[in-house]
């Protein structure tokens, strides 16, 4: 039940200050009016409220624009173009433009450089989250209390061990800098759906791995599962960067790399000396070859 305003003979304005039930795709909530409290007029009109359920990653790095998938209800409405993302307060906010995938999913992508922070907002700041899809005049956005967090990215100072075997499940450990340091993320909702927005560390081309928060200086990350065995590479170095949200990893912020030891064998200087004569001598044939065929071609002439 909401609040009724009359404006004149034909308008009446309603305000909802309850939180409206979210409601399945199909249905919608009749719209009636009732100028004595109790005797409510007949209507045909209806409406179908939008909400949010949760939101992942529900953080990202200050300076960095992270695709936020949004789940809830509600989206796929007649005003689905106009659906929008507020973060911020009411005197110092960001509107981006969403995108509904269906009734359930919308996605937007946080500010990159033009949020105003704090001065002193050196690590973590969270702000309100919102989303909208009429007019500003009907104050539209939802206020479910949702919270974006924006951080700084963690620098990386040291990696032990430096070298792990390919094949094998390692442990490696990793610190950052106390300027820059970690903080104990929150954990995602369980579902394999969710794992990606797990702190995580990533081994280049070898691919990511789960981390695990120790202090703010220090996580533990596990070796990913490579496909190629371990006869197919020799020895490999790849750069070691971490994702505090899953999905943004600080390369700007990380010059660590790990070695993959393999068993297979890398070329040999024999090897290459034996190529390199063979093409040699492949050149000079080719060269004696054409030059006989046009002094064979002279002669007949």
């Amino acid at each position: 039940m909401a609040k009724a305003q009359l404006l004149d003979s034909n308008t009446v304005r309603c305000t909802v200050n309850n939180e409206l039930p979210l409601i399945d795709e199909g249905e919608s909530l009749l719209v009636t009016v009732a100028l004595n409290t109790y005797s409510w007029a007949a209507s045909d009109f209806s409406m179908l409220p939008y909400g949010i359920e949760a939101m992942y990653p529900n953080m990202g790095p200050i300076g960095q624009s992270t695709n936020i998938l949004i789940v809830g209800k509600g989206f796929d409405n007649d005003l689905r173009e106009n659906g929008r993302c507020k973060f911020g307060t009411e005197e110092n906010y960001i509107v981006v433009e969403a995108n509904v995938l269906d009734n359930e999913h919308l996605i937007c992508r946080s500010p990159s450089d033009s949020f105003n922070l704090p001065e002193k907002a050196s690590e973590i700041i969270s702000v309100p989250f919102s989303i909208a899809f009429q007019e500003d005049l009907y104050f539209p956005y939802t206020n479910g209390g949702q919270k974006y967090r924006m951080y700084r990215q963690p620098k990386l100072e040291e990696v032990y061990p430096k070298e792990v075997k390919v094949g094998k499940l390692a442990e490696v450990f990793v610190s950052s800098t106390e300027g820059a340091p970690f903080w104990q993320p929150t954990p995602p909702p369980e579902g394999e759906q969710f794992e990606q927005y797990g702190l995580k560390c990533k081994f280049g081309r070898f691919g990511s791995a789960p981390a695990t928060y120790m202090n703010k200086t220090h996580i533990l990350c596990l070796t990913p599962n490579i496909r190629e065995s371990p006869s197919e590479i020799a020895t490999e170095t790849v750069s070691l960067t971490v994702a505090m949200n899953g999905v943004d990893y600080n390369d700007d912020y990380s010059d660590l790399t790990v070695t993959f030891v393999g068993t297979g064998q890398g070329l040999s200087i024999w090897v290459i000396v034996m190529g390199t004569l063979i093409f040699a001598l492949l050149i000079i044939s080719i060269i004696v070859f054409l030059f006989g065929l046009q002094t064979l071609i002279a002669a007949q002439n």
